[in-house]
């Protein structure tokens, strides 16, 4: 931004050099709009509406290529549920919460 702004104000003179540094940084922010509606949702955002199914589709996507076994899928999607688990507002408001979440930690390795 501040290189387009300065190579207007030294190459144009007027408010012309003010409107031409907008419109060429506007023009990346543009085009980000419209591809904005060709993006995969996020998988956090999915997530937390319960849509588990999309959800696993979309990081099978992003991060194996479409299969949905892989373990790195695997433990996001169980990160994704351990976070937007109907239990976890009640874990954490636990008077003994180091104590719970070293239970969890501890049942689950």
């Amino acid at each position: 931004m501040y290189l387009v702004s300065y190579g207007c104000s030294v190459g144009v003179s007027g408010p012309a050099s003010f409107r031409i540094a907008w419109g060429v940084q506007g023009v990346p922010g543009f085009i980000l709009l419209g591809a904005l509606f060709f993006f995969p949702e996020s998988p956090r955002w999915l997530a937390s509406k319960e849509r588990w199914d999309e959800c696993l589709d979309t990081l099978a996507h992003l991060h194996a290529g479409g299969d949905r076994k892989s373990p790195v899928v695997v433990a996001e999607l169980e990160e994704g549920r351990f976070l937007y688990s109907p239990l976890l507002p009640s874990l954490l408001s636990c008077r003994y919460h180091h104590q719970t979440s070293y239970r969890i930690a501890r049942n689950r390795y």
